[in-house]
């Protein structure tokens, strides 16, 4: 299951986060251990707490140090120190950390989403997402009990959100499952701790991805942790009792799960072994994925190298077709096709356009559609597609007007209209729009600036209140390539 985590580069910054959450929770046991039995504990605390900075270093995922500290804690130690008994400083330094923790939370972390636009990104709202998460971790627990590789899709848009706890029904029941399980490991807290701790691992592990930050509704690669929780709840389960078989059948227990994981993790780093037979392997496991049947689709191109006589030209574009047909989405296999045709110098049919528009009808400008209209604008302004400049204005125009708040689509529309459409009025007035939206928005007052220096519609003063902007942001050089643009301008 967590081959992604490996052969995906970007996750490997995962990895070394969840590597010093363990280094410092391995600290913390030695910590507790030393404590109980009355020897010197405090450089390994030390270390723990070292160890989660330098976590936090690579990924905000071992914030969920304490977290898991406390539950082993609450576990396994019980506050004991030396002599057996609870310490009274332990228990209220946690209860310190869980107040100040709640605090953060409710006063500190929560407000920022609770606002109207903190969504817009997203084709589902913050409600959606809270109450779709125990669908997805009852998912995760199927898939890490059975992870067989035509389970692990990879691409998971075709997982619509929750509507309510009984559209689909299934929501439901997965949040009387998810209540289910908190409720087995308090009750077997103190006769089965490792179940108890494993359930409660499992659940932490998904504190932050499943919560309120407006992430995609699943990754299987969330679970990096989480694994090591239901592990720790099957040892919970079998511990006592293992010791009453045989040794021949406790070995068969250890070697049959090894090799067959094995087997299969085997099979899913065969799948991940080329480019061409990931996209094809996941588009089969998964049909009903646009983003699944848009990469093969973007493979099958690629590989054709845009010649439209060859037979893999006609793939790609059956491929983007069939995500085309796929009754949601943002438009990805409309925008395949047009490319296509346009790169090939074919005329993109009105209803391919007509069809895209109704796709984007009405919705807010997600990270997909975002790349969506960059792609489209990009490959014009480029002079490498040939369409209609009327129809991507209507498709631009509409996203716009059905997204008044929306700062990405007035920038893509600001490059059309001074790029192609020639429009530097229009293209200014965008532009000054998006700034008006987001002031603090480096990329549009960069954007204006270098509009105005190219025209003659700007004033001294516009031009140089904007640059003093953009230099007092430029605190850590991130907009030294801007700032050395708009000087070449001058």
């Amino acid at each position: 299951m967590q081959v992604s985590t490996v052969l995906y580069v970007v996750q490997r910054m995962e990895i070394g986060s969840q590597g010093f959450t363990l280094l410092a929770l391995l600290f913390y046991f030695v910590a507790r251990e030393r404590q109980c039995a009355g020897t010197r504990a405090w450089p390994w605390l030390a270390g723990a707490a070292a160890a989660t900075l330098l976590g936090l270093g690579f990924k905000e995922s071992a914030l969920l140090v304490p977290l898991y500290a406390g539950l082993i804690e609450v576990t396994l130690f019980r506050f004991r120190t030396h002599g057996g008994t609870a310490s009274r400083g332990w228990k209220t330094s946690y209860l310190l950390l869980l107040l100040s923790g709640a605090f953060v939370y409710l006063f500190v972390v929560l407000p920022p989403y609770l606002h109207a636009g903190a969504y817009g990104s997203r084709d589902f709202t913050l409600y959606e997402r809270l109450i779709t998460q125990p669908r997805i971790l009852c998912m995760y627990l199927g898939q890490i009990l059975w992870p067989a590789p035509d389970r692990l899709l990879f691409y998971y848009d075709q997982v619509r959100a929750s509507t309510g706890l009984l559209h689909p029904l299934s929501t439901l029941w997965s949040l009387l499952l998810i209540a289910a399980l908190a409720v087995c490991a308090i009750a077997a807290r103190n006769r089965r701790p490792l179940l108890a701790l494993g359930i409660g691992w499992f659940l932490a592990s998904h504190f932050l991805t499943s919560n309120i930050v407006p992430l995609e509704l699943a990754f299987e690669h969330r679970n990096y942790l989480a694994l090591f929780g239901v592990l720790l709840t099957i040892s919970g389960l079998f511990a006592g009792s293992v010791r009453e078989w045989e040794p021949a059948t406790r070995r068969l227990l250890i070697l049959l799960p090894v090799v067959t994981l094995g087997g299969l993790t085997f099979l899913q780093s065969l799948t991940w072994a080329t480019p061409l037979g990931l996209d094809m392997s996941l588009a089969s496991r998964n049909p009903d994925s646009i983003r699944a049947s848009y990469a093969l689709g973007t493979q099958w191109m690629q590989m054709s190298g845009g010649d439209s006589n060859q037979p893999l030209w006609g793939l790609a574009f059956e491929e983007f077709g069939h995500a085309a047909a796929l009754p949601y989405g943002s438009g990805l296999g409309e925008q395949g096709q047009i490319f296509m045709l346009a790169r090939a110098g074919k005329p993109v049919p009105p209803a391919l356009w007509q069809q895209l528009r109704r796709k984007l009808a009405g919705k807010g400008v997600t990270v997909e559609q975002e790349a969506l209209l960059h792609s489209l604008v990009e490959c014009r302004v480029r002079s490498q597609c040939r369409y209609k400049d009327v129809e991507l204005q209507k498709t631009l125009l509409q996203v716009v007007s059905d997204n008044p708040g929306s700062v990405v689509s007035r920038i893509q529309y600001s490059n059309f209209a001074y790029n192609v459409m020639q429009d530097q009025e229009l293209a200014v007035a965008l532009m000054r729009d998006a700034i008006r939206l987001e002031p603090e928005n480096a990329i549009s007052r960069a954007g204006l600036v270098k509009q105005l220096l190219a025209s003659n519609l700007h004033s001294s003063q516009e031009v140089e209140r904007e640059l003093a902007w953009l230099r007092a942001a430029n605190s850590n050089g991130q907009l030294d390539a801007e700032l050395a643009e708009i000087e070449a301008l001058k």
